[in-house]
């Protein structure tokens, strides 16, 4: 089981406990054979106004001693290890998120409706890349490809924005695991994982039209 608290409220401007969610995702996984794992799970969100899950079947198979099958949500791919650090990969990412505009926000757009906002947002990538494990605590990924649709829906205004057409993306991250060990007061010692990563993505602006 996986939460993530976050607040959708940008500005913290007007910050209730509205603006307060916990998405989580429940999951469990079977390990058919040492080339073929399934993966069932449930992905939802809390919040205080709206809350939804959604549940998802997926699966993961080794196919040949270096192609991978990877059906798991929402990063489905085709994997390929080129080496034991290195490995590259296509296919797709449907990302979706939940966040809250600011005070401001409909003014500037011509709709008062949009003030302080929430809105859902959807994207669907379709790329290739390839991830590189400098070392046990050291990964860098790099990828890019389409984006071919977008979408934002303020669903409680029942105003939604959609793109015109698509447009090329890259994207690029380094992400590091820092290992904190702790003893002392006659506890025993205990090991915590501290993940950083760092993010950069582009792409080309397509307009978007309202529906």
């Amino acid at each position: 089981m996986k939460l993530s608290p976050a607040f959708t409220e940008l500005t913290f401007n007007h910050f209730t406990s509205d603006d307060f969610i916990v998405p989580f995702v429940v999951g469990s996984t079977h390990i058919y054979s040492p080339d073929l794992q399934f993966v069932v799970g449930i992905r939802g969100e809390l919040r205080t106004a709206i809350s939804g899950a959604a549940g998802r079947r997926r699966w993961r198979w080794k196919f040949a001693p270096k192609w991978v099958l990877n059906a798991v949500l929402p990063t489905p791919r085709l994997e390929y290890q080129y080496s034991r650090n290195l490995t590259f990969f296509a296919g797709a990412d449907l990302k979706t998120n939940t966040f809250r505009v600011d005070n401001r926000f409909g003014d500037s757009h011509g709709d008062s409706r949009l003030n302080n906002a929430l809105v859902s947002y959807r994207e669907v990538r379709i790329g290739s890349g390839f991830e590189w494990k400098a070392s046990s605590s050291f990964t860098i990924t790099a990828e890019g490809g389409y984006l071919p649709y977008r979408n934002f829906d303020f669903y409680r205004a029942d105003v939604r924005y959609h793109s015109e057409q698509g447009a090329p993306y890259a994207y690029r991250a380094a992400r590091r695991i820092l290992i904190l060990n702790w003893s002392g007061g006659g506890h025993i010692g205990r090991s915590y994982a501290l993940v950083e990563r760092t993010n950069f993505f582009a792409f080309a602006a397509r307009s978007l039209r309202r529906q």
